[in-house]
């Protein structure tokens, strides 16, 4: 025999004798003489009575698992002690009493609403805590409230219990009313519907006969019910404490629902822990064993021990881990071997992977490497083809034997040289980024312009704007302005450059005020100085007498075409 059904058997045992000893207490009091032992008898049942309820009810509280269901079963054991309360104290009192006339009506308080918290529970069987009940159950309280009303208005309309003419009204001589009998019958229609919804969404494992346990119990009240109408004198006799009956009756019904499985429970679960596939243990404080599954395996004690202390423990392909539970700790074995082969494979693959990144690191270094040679290969070809023309106007210069001194070909040379160098830069500055400073452009035309100074050649550059422009639009604007000023070489005295922005367009206004008697220079012609621009560039050029006006602007969509080189 398991520990469990042991312990419900000592449980059953114990509440028979208390039962029958308050059954005996019961018609010893009744038959003695002796008022005082009458008196300890009948308060001895009440206690007996009291403890009995207290007991099933702390039972409820630990073995019910839903929340719901055990609040409403907690309700349903505080009117069985109010009921008894009640009972006691009106039977201290004289039948003619009108406080004992009202405590004998406040009977149907527990008679009324003990059936309908009965049906309210078997609503919430099966159910998760956060359910509702329906709204049809507003209804049943309120039909059962509205009962309560009439029983405890009786004195007014006597449609529960009549009197008759009788002077003084008791419990002793009445008769049963029209409003007693819809009382019945809705008592009798809550304790139904209880068992249809219980029925209904009943999940009992064994057998139909555990399910159809309850309504013994409940065919008792019944009976019992209809003879204490009848008013059968053998049965008062033999069980005339109704309260005492009816909440016996209520009580080993609910037991049977919980026994049958139509109430959820907790028990069984010592069952259900051994034949379990769980490698576990559940150990008491002292590291002693409570229960085992029946898979769990001998460990040892300074293994479980340090589990319990750590939460973990393990060793080689075995590891242990314990939980604190109420009262003790539950200890359960893991097989981690399959975890340990995979965690081995996954170094051995982390290591290769170690390798492969290397090597991939490395492969990438050299692509970089690689593709850094070819930008700077490609760049450095790109400005050999750009200056390729220059540089031979630099030769030319050198090797053509003209009338001009050699001050006047150093400056020329000095002028395209200024530009290579300037030139170069913006194409090594133009290959890290595609937006470059509006300054970088002001620091070439500076440049260019201060180094036509020491040629008597009077200048000066300011820029109106800041912030960053293509790349392509700056390098194409100073290839303009390097032909004009080539243009204007012989002849120039000064020349003032402003540099502007506005709306995606780069303006360049130029300033040359030229002497003809210079050097005996030609007077440069406006067909030359509108070669210098491509289809691509807005001009305007205005001539007054030695003073020349042009204006440049060039815009960001069309400088994203490819570069035209400086000639």
């Amino acid at each position: 025999m398991g520990r469990e059904r042991i312990r419900k058997v000592a449980l059953v045992t114990i509440w028979i004798l208390a039962v029958a000893a308050a059954v005996i207490f019961r018609h010893v009091a009744r038959l003695t003489t002796n008022l005082k032992l009458s008196v300890w008898l009948s308060d001895g049942r009440t206690a007996i009575y009291f403890i009995t309820y207290i007991v099933w009810g702390i039972l409820l509280r630990r073995h019910v698992v839903v929340r719901t269901v055990k609040r409403w079963l907690s309700a349903i054991v505080f009117l069985m002690l109010f009921w008894m309360i009640v009972r006691t104290v009106k039977f201290r009192l004289p039948n003619t009493s009108v406080w004992g006339r009202y405590l004998w009506y406040s009977y149907y308080l527990p008679m009324i609403f003990i059936p309908l918290f009965c049906l309210y529970t078997s609503l919430h069987i099966r159910k998760s805590e956060d359910y509702r009940l329906p709204l049809w159950s507003v209804f049943a309280a309120g039909v059962s409230t509205a009962l309560f009303v009439l029983v405890m208005t009786n004195d007014v309309h006597q449609a529960v219990f009549s009197f008759g003419e009788e002077t003084f009204w008791s419990d002793d001589q009445y008769h049963y009313s029209w409003g007693y009998y819809i009382v019945m019958i809705w008592v009798a229609v809550c304790m139904c519907m209880t068992l249809l919804f219980m029925m209904r969404g009943a999940k009992v494992p064994h057998s139909k006969k555990r399910k159809l346990l309850p309504f013994v119990p409940i065919l008792l009240i019944g009976i019992y019910a209809i003879s204490y109408i009848a008013k059968i004198q053998a049965l008062r006799l033999i069980a005339g404490d109704m309260t005492s009956v009816i909440c016996q009756l209520v009580m080993i019904s609910i037991t049977c629902c919980m026994w049958s499985g139509l109430i959820p429970v907790n028990t069984g679960y010592e069952q259900f822990f051994n034949g379990s596939t769980l490698n576990a243990q559940i150990r008491r404080n002292d590291a002693s064993i409570l229960a085992s599954s029946h898979n769990s395996s001998l460990l040892s004690e300074q293994m479980v021990r340090q589990a319990m202390q750590t939460g973990c423990c393990t060793e080689k392909n075995i590891r242990v881990k314990a939980g604190a539970i109420k009262g003790g700790f539950v200890v359960w074995q893991e097989d981690i071997s399959l975890l340990n082969t995979l965690l081995e494979s996954l170094q051995k693959s982390e290591k290769e992977l170690e390798v492969s990144n290397a090597l991939l690191k490395a492969e990438n270094e050299i692509e970089e490497k690689q593709a850094k040679i070819a930008a700077q290969t490609q760049l450095y070809d790109r400005i050999e083809a750009d200056m390729k023309k220059t540089i031979q106007q630099i030769a030319s210069e050198l090797l053509e034997k003209k009338e001009n001194t050699a001050r006047e070909q150093l400056f020329k040379i000095s002028v395209i040289g200024t530009y290579m160098k300037r030139r170069c830069n913006l194409l090594f500055l133009g290959q890290k980024n595609d937006q470059i400073l509006l300054d970088e452009l002001l620091f070439c035309i500076r440049e260019s312009v201060d180094n036509m100074k020491w040629a008597g050649i009077d200048g000066d550059v300011f820029c109106t704007k800041e912030g960053k422009v293509p790349f392509l639009l700056v390098l194409q604007m100073y290839d303009c302005f390097e032909q004009i000023i080539e243009l204007f070489l012989k002849t120039m005295e000064t020349i003032f450059v402003r540099i502007s922005t506005d709306n995606g367009n780069l303006t360049l206004r130029i300033m040359i005020a030229q002497r003809l008697e210079k050097n005996n220079g030609q007077p440069v012609m406006i067909e030359q100085v509108q070669s210098a621009f491509d289809e691509n560039t807005r001009y305007k050029v205005i001539m007054e007498e030695d003073e020349w006006i042009i204006h440049v602007e060039k815009s960001v969509s069309k400088s994203q075409s490819s570069d035209q080189g400086r000639r």
